[in-house]
């Protein structure tokens, strides 16, 4: 084996002297250390953005109604504080009742009003706010309120917090902060729209997945492929052998050198990348994120799959041009194939796992992974979709909640984006009317209004009985904003939300 060992390591001191390694190690360095001046500027503040405001509609129809005197006091205070040329537009744009897109108030309009009204001193008063000094992180605040010393920087915390009670729904939760993406210092655009957490928590992974799947995971290695392609086509060219070895060894033992020369060669480059954008994220974004580091080996074997084509096509031809291109033409036989499998995949019925279970006036009834409702169908012996699935994406589902004293079925599906917020075409429950199937088997008159099953006694095929819904679903009560959960209790349904616990009717 001293041999072979031996070209192991002359593979390596070949690598370290290589001009082309410098080079590329210089180039990445050039690279990081234009990535390293990025990072976060950040300003402590409790003014109101545009990405602030939840409901622009319904915010803009609860100040026009403080402007008249009418609701909550704490949003008539408020009213009173806007400047009267906007307090008309609002009262307008109410009486008008167009719909929210059609709004002549923008979002932004609607922040540097409410900004005003931070900056006020005359805010607070114990009628209108009476449950804010159950907060002890606000009783300083208020107590230098009723004394009349607070200065700007307390009157905006306060002001802020006194907003979020008076439109607990409208607004976003305060953060106390606002962030940039800055270089050197310097702020680039507006300000972000997320927090901290939520940047760890949902772009994090997908900013990272990006980077080392589209970045690292294609420009990096076809680099190293383009670099290390002549590697083999040069060790066994004609001539090249006999000043290479003074005896005769196994051309297999050499090939097999030569190629984890050339992922030596990769590696140092890659650890190099790696390690240096691990440290850039620390450091500058606080990201400390060990999937970087792990992503070493995982680049490393990606490399070496395109690697060992190159390897095999320049051994045979000897050519590193036609190494370069058979690793391209490899490398989109794999992308044809992932296509084809996202595209065919969901035709293909993979049954995803069960999540929840329960039995309701005899429907068998469950949440997939996916977040789809299904009922057991024991025609066909499948799933059927319990209602309309207006989400073609992985969903999250709460629910199906029963209320037995009127037969109802309570659920909504929301899709996650990658910042976390739930969406869908609208906000509101989806209710199943039980009562109504009873009557839609008595009779064959047409379909009421109200929701009533679809399914028949008329034979259908296993595919449309995987189309078909079991159920249409009536539009309840819109959810709050920032959901965590909708639970029972009784005959009561709580929706569980960031700014408290709200009875839905």
């Amino acid at each position: 084996m001293n041999p072979y060992l031996a070209i192991l390591i002359d593979s390596f001191w070949e690598a370290v002297g290589n001009r082309v390694l410098w080079a590329l190690l210089l180039g990445w360095s050039l690279v990081l250390i234009g990535l390293a001046p990025f990072g976060y500027v950040t300003e402590r503040s409790y003014r109101l953005t545009s990405s602030d405001i939840d409901n622009r509609g319904q915010l803009m129809s609860r100040l026009a109604k403080g402007t008249r005197g009418q609701g909550r006091l704490a949003v008539v205070a408020v009213a009173k504080l806007l400047d009267e040329a906007f307090v008309d537009r609002l009262r307008q744009a109410d009486d008008n009742n167009e719909s929210q897109s059609r709004h002549p108030i923008t979002s932004s309009e609607l922040a540097e009003q409410l900004n005003q009204v931070l900056s006020s001193k005359e805010l607070y008063s114990p009628e209108a706010f009476p449950t804010a000094k159950a907060r002890d992180r606000l009783l300083p605040l208020i107590e230098s309120a009723e004394r009349r010393n607070l200065d700007a920087n307390e009157a905006e915390e306060l002001n802020r917090e006194l907003l979020q009670q008076a439109f607990p729904l409208e607004l976003s939760s305060p953060r106390g902060e606002h962030l940039w993406v800055g270089y050197a210092g310097f702020k680039i655009g507006d300000p972000l729209p997320v927090s901290r957490r939520q940047i760890r928590q949902f772009i994090e992974p997908v900013l990272l997945a990006g980077i080392i799947k589209f970045g690292l995971g294609i420009l990096a290695v076809f680099v190293a492929i383009v670099v290390t392609s002549p590697m083999i086509p040069d060790t066994f060219s004609s001539g090249a052998l006999h000043l290479l070895l003074s005896k005769p060894i196994s051309r297999v033992w050499l090939y097999l050198a030569k190629f984890f020369g050339g992922c030596i060669f990769v590696l140092v480059n890659i650890t190099f990348v790696l390690i240096g954008l691990y440290f850039i994220a620390g450091l500058r974004f606080d990201i400390w994120n060990l999937g970087l580091l792990v992503c070493i080996p995982i680049l490393m074997f990606v490399f070496v799959i395109f690697y060992s084509v190159s390897a095999l096509v320049g051994l045979i031809w000897g050519n590193a041009i036609v190494c370069v291109v058979a690793c391209m033409l490899f490398w989109l036989f794999c992308f044809s194939l992932g296509v084809m499998h996202d595209a065919i995949g969901p035709q293909v019925e993979v049954m995803p796992q069960i999540s929840r279970i329960r039995t309701i006036e005899g429907h068998l009834m469950t949440v997939d992974q996916r977040g789809r409702l299904g009922v057991w169908n024991e025609q066909f012996s499948i799933w059927q979709p319990a209602i309309n699935d207006e989400q073609q994406r992985q969903a999250r589902t709460f629910g199906p909640i029963y209320n037995a004293e009127r037969r109802l079925i309570l659920t909504k599906s929301f899709f996650r984006d990658p910042f976390g917020g739930l969406h869908a075409k609208n906000r509101r429950l989806a209710i199943i009317h039980l009562a109504n199937d009873e009557a839609s088997d008595a009779s064959d008159e047409e379909l009421s209004p109200h929701n009533t099953k679809i399914a028949s006694d008329a034979p259908m095929s296993i595919k449309q009985a995987r189309e078909t819904p079991v159920w249409l679903a009536d539009a309840g009560p819109d959810l709050p904003p920032e959901l965590f959960d909708v639970v029972s209790l009784g005959e009561t349904v709580i929706a569980v939300c960031r700014s408290g616990l709200f009875r839905l009717d």
